[in-house]
């Protein structure tokens, strides 16, 4: 089931995420063998931040059966964005095959890929400096 999720995020500040993925009946899906991928975007579609599984600092499946995970932020993350709101989606995709090549990871080789929740990242500037 695809679920709503919103949050704040100030510009240049560390943030975890925390997500509970669940199916259409809101049992939790188990997240076993499937890589984890988070998107934000401008308006124009173009990807801002990108988060992947495949990197434990970016995305930790935290209990994979119960369907539990965290998505970290960091400061480099949203130093140079504007404050302003952002659509992201966050996907999973069966993994029998991703590799890691010069740090980019291609995508697994499976054409199984699910949104499991989406919303908006509010960015705010950050006035504490």
């Amino acid at each position: 089931m695809k679920t709503k999720q919103n949050f704040t995020l100030v510009r240049g500040d560390t943030l975890t995420v925390r997500f509970l993925v669940t199916d259409s009946v809101e049992a939790r899906q188990d997240l076993t063998g499937m890589v984890v991928a988070l998107n934000v975007r401008d308006a124009q579609r173009k990807r801002l931040i990108s988060k992947s599984s495949v990197y434990a600092d970016q995305i930790r499946v935290t209990d994979a059966a119960a369907g539990e995970l965290e998505v970290y932020f960091v400061p480099a993350d949203t130093t140079s964005l504007k404050s302003d709101t952002y659509p992201y989606d966050l996907e999973t995709t069966l993994d029998i095959g991703s590799t890691t090549t010069g740090g980019v990871v291609s995508a697994p080789a499976s054409d199984t890929v699910v949104t499991v929740s989406s919303g908006i990242v509010w960015l705010v500037e950050d006035y504490t400096y």
